[in-house]
């Protein structure tokens, strides 16, 4: 096996163990050159959505700075799947509702202004097998 292909499934292995994704799906990254083992996540394909996932992360860092990891779950978050196109993010259970307080658009009725994020978005998926 030569060194460059050595480096893509190094590559894969990191995506897979930091998304939850399939190998195959990080090792086509991989071999893409989406992702390399420093950047073994894809940017998402446009300006817009790299804000979005940058103004999340922001809000979950001082929002749940103080709260506990609950059962390995960084910000609460179980699983991350990026796509070119977005980004799904799987919730603790325990930490759901917490979650989406601090990262959904609304407005602050006690301090005034717009809090969370503006234009994210929530929707429920079901997942295999429950």
């Amino acid at each position: 096996m030569s060194r460059r292909t050595d480096n893509r499934h190094r590559a894969a292995s990191i995506c897979r163990a930091a998304t939850g994704l399939p190998h195959r799906t990080c090792l086509g990254w991989a071999e893409t050159g989406l992702i390399d083992h420093r950047q073994p996540v894809p940017d998402a394909e446009d300006e817009g959505q790299r804000v979005l996932e940058s103004l999340v992360l922001a809000e979950l860092a001082d929002g749940l700075r103080e709260s506990e990891h609950r059962d390995g779950a960084l910000f609460g978050f179980t699983s991350a799947r990026p796509a070119r196109t977005g980004l799904a993010l799987g919730l603790h259970p325990a930490m759901a509702d917490r979650v989406l307080a601090t990262v959904l658009p609304r407005l602050d009725e006690h301090h005034g202004g717009l809090r969370g994020c503006p234009g994210c978005a929530s929707s429920r998926r079901a997942r295999a097998g429950r």
